[in-house]
């Protein structure tokens, strides 16, 4: 019986951990295939490793690998350890399909599927794709961490809402872009008022992202709830 348990437990990990690197596979591809190539931003750690890139050409797997480090040592050291496996084994994947992505998908694939489409159809379709693979994650008890993180670190000394602070975070990275040059891949530098485009288009991305989100973990729910 006892064995019976355990191959039951180490099986739901699997599945767990499995759904977990299939969520942030697809938080990746919208990024790669939607998002990077039209030079749109978004929020979290993800959006403000986007703007870095646009400006100095430093791969985006670095930055958000870095910025998540940093912050999981902060919180870890005021809040204690609370994030548990998930939430690094997140992370780490997330920086590697970061960086695997770019080199897997073909430039042809992405110009006929993505920049000939347009800078509005990607916006909805990468924050719709990139949500998607959030809330599948959370659904498993993934986190991305990022901003999840100054929430909890802001929340534990103030009385105010995790979600109003994100929301916050994320409206101020969108329009920190505005303060950093912005080069194409072809090096050309995005003129100003393109710039002012790219933000509005980073808005309607965490607005779509997040209901996308919200659309998965209340579906989860129905789901369990219907059966």
């Amino acid at each position: 019986m006892s064995s019976r348990i355990v191959n039951n437990s180490f099986w739901g990990t699997v599945k767990e951990y499995g759904l977990i690197t299939f969520g942030f596979l697809a938080y990746a591809l919208g990024w790669t295939i939607f998002l990077l190539p039209n030079n749109l931003v978004g929020g979290g750690v993800s959006g403000f490793a986007a703007i870095l890139y646009y400006a100095t050409g430093m791969p985006m797997r670095y930055t958000y690998l870095i910025i998540n480090v940093v912050l999981l040592v902060i919180a870890i050291k005021i809040i204690g350890v609370g994030f548990g496996g998930k939430t690094i084994y997140a992370i780490v994947m997330t920086s590697i399909m970061l960086g695997l992505m770019p080199k897997i998908i073909p430039a042809d694939f992405i110009h006929e599927f993505a920049l000939s489409n347009g800078k509005l159809i990607c916006t909805f379709l990468g924050g719709a794709i990139a949500g998607l693979g959030i809330g599948l994650s959370i659904s498993q008890g993934g986190s991305t961490g990022g901003t999840d993180i100054v929430a909890l670190l802001w929340c534990k000394f103030h009385a105010a809402s995790p979600g109003r602070v994100i929301l916050i975070i994320d409206v101020g990275i969108i329009l920190s872009s505005l303060l950093f040059p912005s080069y194409t891949e072809a090096g050309e530098l995005l003129p100003f008022t393109e710039k002012l485009a790219v933000v509005v288009y980073g808005l309607i991305q965490v607005t779509v992202s997040g209901y996308a989100i919200d659309l998965y973990l209340s579906g989860s729910k129905q789901s369990v709830q219907a059966f």
